[in-house]
């Protein structure tokens, strides 16, 4: 395995085993190798929706999350260029690297304020999640790629036992829930099912 793309082509070889955990105070949201290859392929044709083709450039401006991981894959996906941008910078330096690198879209954290003025379009990370097709293309980074015949090769866990979204040999936090389980839900402002709370990437 010597290319990105490559590493993503391995993604529906482990299935339901926990690809991201991601914890917010006692709450975790667990997003399995399955969900994340799905989730960037939809962002790459919320991408394709937004005029982004192979080569053009989009920023990445916002803290660690599940939504970051899947517009970074989704990014390269589409076959775009991510441009990932420091969390902590300010936004003259963010302005600068928007300029500088012709970013035709900006996925941002509303943390991170306004958008910026020199990308065209502005994407919140915090409300990727809920905006993403349901149905995405083929990807134009893998064009040989072939997710039944993926789905159906073993994975390859190299002697170590890979964690997954039912793993019990940690202790249990109060309350989780999967990507899944956010994507049922038709709007940010219904409660989540397992916590009857709204859910906040």
């Amino acid at each position: 395995m010597q290319t990105l793309i490559q590493l993503f082509r391995s993604f529906p070889h482990h299935g339901e085993h926990a690809a991201i955990i991601h914890r917010t105070g006692v709450r975790r949201l667990i997003t399995t190798y399955d969900e994340l290859h799905q989730g960037a392929l939809r962002c790459a044709s919320l991408l394709q929706q937004q005029g982004v083709g192979p080569g053009d450039r989009v920023m990445l401006w916002g803290p660690n999350s599940p939504a970051w991981v899947i517009a970074f894959w989704g990014i390269l996906a589409r076959g775009a260029v991510a441009v990932p941008v420091d969390f902590m910078s300010g936004r003259e330096r963010a302005e600068t690297i928007a300029r500088l690198t012709d970013s035709r879209v900006a996925f941002q954290s509303r943390t991170k304020g306004d958008p910026l003025g020199s990308v065209p379009v502005t994407i919140r990370l915090e409300e990727l999640l809920f905006i993403l097709p349901r149905h995405p293309p083929a990807p134009v980074g893998l064009p040989d790629w072939n997710p039944v015949s993926a789905r159906s090769a073993p994975a390859k866990l190299h002697g170590r036992k890979r964690p997954s979204a039912d793993d019990t040999s940690k202790p249990r936090v109060p309350v989780r829930w999967t990507l899944s389980a956010v994507w049922a839900r038709p709007n940010p402002s219904q409660p989540c099912s397992v916590c009857s709370s709204p859910f906040r990437p």
